[in-house]
């Protein structure tokens, strides 16, 4: 199944950057902190028929539907400026996420020699005899914090390949650029549940941070459910802890059946048998590998419902391997927000999650 991890974790990567370009906005002295929301990202077009289709080109590849939630909402939100709204509009030039689009052969567009100048004469040589570099990025040009991607081309088709083969590459970049202002999203000024994150280490042998708003809602020998509710939103991490006796419990049918085993006995609702289970129908459930923190990891995700209710929402499932210790360790976390936009809230959880480490691996 297609591994859409990619632009769900938080990569930090050998990337190359280019630092400190230097402002051309009239007027502006000293450097503002950048503004902008997580998954934001401002895409600057001239005003012809040929951005009209690159619009049409980012808007299929970086607004397609995040996997997988109840409703669609896009993996991005890209606001398209023009040239000129750039440089007119107060403050436009301080938003956290540019995307510069440049065609090389056009010479007209402001655009294309704003990236000329930025990139230079020698990256410029160099991208159009090696057309596979199509791809850099920026720090600081009008703002602090502030990060440019540029993506450019000999020609229109050029372009449109390097946004689709160069796509996971531009949104681990987004993600990690993003990735200071999801975990001050997550624990704000309240910081964390150390009593929460002690029980844990105890009962299930590992470190997370827990943010200090979430309480916990049941704690049985081999079961905690901590949860965080305000007058909209629910947000919930079940964990639990299992000897790890052959690969069978790490397949995609084995996990789902944790869920649904926990869920008919835990998570209820007021209607008469009403419980939580997971829809493997309606929706696809996505699954992948990987390694994360020197821990080996299977994750899934989908949506949950539930039996004799109308609840229901995205979950994501880690399956952790605890090798010194012969355990796997389940994680479950899923989101109760009816109405409510879910993206964000997804990847809130996945940010907590991802904060885990083993000190049987020697992680503090």
């Amino acid at each position: 199944m297609k591994s859409y991890h990619l632009f769900l974790s938080f990569v930090f990567g050998g990337l190359f950057i280019l630092n400190g370009c230097q402002s051309k906005v009239p007027g502006l002295v000293s450097k503002p902190l950048a503004m902008g929301k997580i998954n934001g990202m401002t895409l600057v077009v001239d005003d012809t028929t040929s951005s009209r289709k690159l619009i049409d080109t980012i808007a299929t590849i970086f607004e397609a539907p995040y996997p997988v939630l109840p409703a669609v909402e896009p993996i991005f939100d890209v606001k398209v400026i023009s040239y000129q709204e750039l440089l007119g509009i107060k403050y436009m030039y301080e938003r956290r996420t540019f995307l510069l689009v440049a065609n090389l052969s056009d010479t007209a567009s402001q655009v294309t020699k704003m990236v000329r100048a930025d990139l230079g004469e020698e990256k410029i040589k160099r991208a159009k005899s090696d057309t596979s570099f199509n791809l850099t990025f920026g720090l600081d040009k009008w703002a602090k914090g502030q990060l440019i991607i540029y993506v450019f081309g000999k020609d229109q088709k050029s372009i449109e390949n390097a946004l689709t083969m160069r796509f996971n590459t531009i949104a681990q970049k987004i993600n990690a650029h993003d990735y200071e202002n999801l975990k001050s999203s997550v624990f704000g000024n309240d910081g964390e549940n150390t009593e929460m994150e002690s029980v844990i280490l105890e009962k299930f042998g590992f470190n997370i941070q827990i943010p200090k708003l979430y309480v916990k809602a049941i704690e049985e020998d081999n079961f905690l459910w901590l949860r965080y509710d305000n007058k909209i939103v629910n947000q919930s991490i079940v964990i639990q802890k299992f000897p790890y006796k052959n690969e069978s419990q790490w397949s995609v049918d084995s996990l789902i059946a944790l869920r649904n085993r926990y869920g008919k006995k835990y998570i209820t609702t007021g209607q008469p048998n009403a419980y939580m289970t997971t829809n493997t129908k309606d929706l696809p459930t996505l699954d992948y590998t990987y390694t994360h923190n020197g821990i080996f990891m299977r994750e899934i995700r989908g949506i949950w419902e539930t039996e004799n209710d109308f609840m229901g929402g995205p979950y994501v499932s880690y399956a952790v391997y605890n090798k010194p210790k012969g355990e796997m360790i389940f994680i479950d976390t899923f989101v109760y927000a009816p109405g409510e936009d879910k993206r964000d809230l997804v990847q809130k959880l996945d940010c907590i999650v991802k904060t885990l480490s083993l000190p049987s691996l020697g992680g503090k």
